[in-house]
């Protein structure tokens, strides 16, 4: 069964919120929802949502801030989210891969993603989609 990767809709919320939900344990909030679904309407190539028999079971969600703190025009990744069943399957990759590529099409002048220190997962799978 493959994974394709495709721009992010609004019909694709309550799926994410879903998975989500059972990374963290916990239920989000709808403010959590709303931002989400922002995200989508600023920039619906910067969002994205991995299927499989065209179920959501990963995401990613991009963003092209034009300023801040003497940065250029910069792609941010604001959040990630694999369904656990799914997790080491490479669809983080795939979800990367297509949103590096977005932001190299956009000629942003840097890409950045903000990460705890102490999550040694997502450094992980940070430096292997080519973060320093």
């Amino acid at each position: 069964m493959e994974i394709k990767v495709r721009n992010m809709k609004s019909e694709d919320i309550d799926a994410i919120v879903v998975i989500q939900e059972t990374i963290l344990k916990k239920k989000v909030s709808a403010k959590w929802k709303k931002a989400l679904k922002k995200y989508i309407e600023k920039d619906p190539n910067g969002c994205l949502v991995a299927t499989r028999n065209e179920k959501p079971i990963g995401f990613m969600v991009g963003e092209i801030k034009h300023w801040g703190f003497g940065l250029r025009e910069s792609g941010w990744i604001e959040i990630i989210g694999i369904h656990p069943k799914h997790m080491g399957e490479g669809i983080g990759k795939k979800l990367g891969k297509r949103l590096l590529n977005y932001f190299k099409k956009m000629k942003v002048d840097g890409i950045y993603t903000a990460v705890r220190w102490d999550s040694g997962d997502l450094l992980s799978f940070f430096k292997s989609i080519g973060f320093d």
